[in-house]
């Protein structure tokens, strides 16, 4: 069962520090079931181990005067089995320490975690998704993972980079050929949509722009994948956060036409002198073939909405014509 980022608190702002719980290192005897120096966790962990399920779940860890947005997994009898700090911080603060945002070494710290039903699962955290690592990294590692589980609190409504929650769940899933189980907030249009994806399938959904508290368990069965499949080429893996600086500059955007029958159509769009963005398409041809439609290709090496996130992004995306002034 995985739940969703703040589904327990987990704030890392320093005015909420008091909430955050000194979690202890996963290990073959760390059993925090009726531990009161973690409440939180403790709880998870007996719920887990009475209901003797897997659990997924996000707190605040603190250690000494740092703390971390994290990401745990228990076993079915109460273990920790993984605990996951997040590394690429959508706001990070000088004391929310967040690998490699700058205010600590930038090392990965990917992690996973076997369980007893056979399946190794990869752990990632939200804005983690938008970068290489860890969970990219892991599902085309030579480690045998081949799901993923992914708790967010994901922003629609302008998030970056124009990504509706579902819609780029679903194509991760695809891009690299894995399972996916994401967990959303559930808080609206804002924060809604979760799903369990199986190689870009969208076997359990849910999409409640609507309901300001929408609170569903979504159940499926799941394939076992012996391999991933990833579909994308070329690219070079991203590192992590805060090896290189990013500037202030704002997207780069080019309004193209796709037309029905085109072959391995190229267009590169230039961010600035040390940062292209090349896009190759081909398009169906004959019956069937969709009218000519406008597409969006973005190019960013410094950040989205002015400097108030930085990023480096690559992104295509399809405008109805119905969107454009005068239409």
């Amino acid at each position: 069962m995985v739940f969703a980022e703040s589904a327990l608190g987990s704030d890392t702002a320093i005015a909420h520090r008091s909430t955050c719980e000194p979690l202890p290192a996963p290990g073959s005897d760390t059993y925090l079931c009726e531990d009161s120096g973690t409440p939180v966790a403790s709880m998870m962990s007996c719920l887990a181990r009475k209901y003797f399920i897997v659990i997924v779940f996000c707190l605040c860890d603190v250690q000494g005067t740092d703390h971390y947005n994290t990401q745990m997994a228990i076993d079915s009898d109460g273990r920790l089995l993984a605990k996951y700090h997040k590394m690429h911080p959508y706001s990070p603060s000088e004391r929310t320490k967040c690998i490699g945002d700058g205010h600590v070494t930038p090392v990965p710290d990917p992690a996973y975690f076997d369980t007893a039903f056979g399946v190794r699962f990869g752990m990632t955290l939200c804005y983690d998704i938008k970068f290489h690592t860890p969970a990219q990294a892991l599902a085309v590692s030579n480690l045998g993972i081949h799901d993923i589980v992914f708790s967010t609190h994901w922003e629609n409504e302008e998030g970056p980079p124009m990504g509706l929650s579902v819609a780029l769940f679903q194509a991760w899933s695809r891009g690299t050929g894995a399972n996916l189980l994401a967990a959303n907030a559930g808080m609206g249009l804002m924060h809604t949509g979760s799903g369990i994806f199986s190689r870009g399938e969208a076997l359990a959904t849910s999409w409640r722009p609507g309901s300001p508290h929408d609170e569903v368990l979504l159940i499926t069965r799941v394939p076992r994948l012996r391999a991933t499949t990833p579909n994308y080429a070329g690219g070079r893996p991203g590192e992590p956060w805060g090896t290189e600086p990013l500037s202030r500059a704002l997207p780069v955007w080019r309004l193209v036409e796709i037309s029905p029958g085109q072959a391995n159509t190229t267009e590169t769009v230039q961010a600035d002198p040390g940062f292209a963005c090349t896009f190759t398409f081909s398009t169906k041809d004959g019956a069937g073939a969709a009218n000519p439609e406008l597409h969006v290709l973005v190019a960013v090496n410094g950040s989205w909405f002015g400097g108030g996130l930085p990023a480096r992004a690559c992104v295509m995306y399809r405008v109805p014509k119905s969107n454009l002034p005068g239409a």
